[in-house]
């Protein structure tokens, strides 16, 4: 059977989500809860939002690929919500637990299942530019390298080091 892990058109996808899994760690690595919640401008989402939105994103399309997986805040990251109150907001090491473990269980399932899947009609509810899983899985590629910059950005406006750097590579 060929499975994602050998599909060439989503190798370099899965390539991706692996340096975003470790660079989305990298980049929260350190940052107290409070510098996590500050906003760069009045209009721009916190640190602890923009982590949390990845996390909700990526569970949705762990949703296309086997059992949904509930967020102990469903909603609180989606697309065009409003920021609340500071304590409605999980840990800053809790929207990490939950990327790893949603992170592990992502790949399980892409490497796991049969490469025909991928070339399937993607549900309504997953972002895709050609209809297909593979489609919507390298635009979610595409959408946490968006994130993940961001987060980048805000990690040294908060005078930290920055998440990537050639000598780690």
């Amino acid at each position: 059977m060929t499975t994602a892990a050998t599909h060439p058109a989503l190798q370099a996808a899965l390539q991706y989500m692996d340096a975003t899994t470790q660079l989305f760690v990298r980049s929260l690595n350190g940052v107290r809860q409070d510098q996590a919640l500050q906003r760069p401008g009045d209009d721009s989402n916190p640190m602890l939002w923009v982590a949390g939105h990845l996390v909700q994103a990526r569970t949705q399309l762990l949703r296309a690929f086997g059992p949904p997986r509930q967020l102990p805040w469903e909603n609180l990251f989606a697309t065009g919500s409003i920021i609340g109150d500071a304590k409605s907001y999980p840990s800053i090491g809790e929207v990490e637990a939950v990327w790893r473990s949603v992170s592990t269980e992502l790949v399980r399932r892409l490497e796991s299942g049969p490469a025909a899947r991928f070339d399937e009609p993607a549900p309504d509810w997953l972002v895709t530019r050609d209809g297909t899983l593979g489609g919507a899985i390298n635009y979610a590629a595409y959408h946490e390298a968006y994130h993940i910059g961001q987060l980048g950005y805000m990690r040294k406006w908060l005078g930290y080091d920055a998440v990537f750097e050639p000598s780690r590579r």
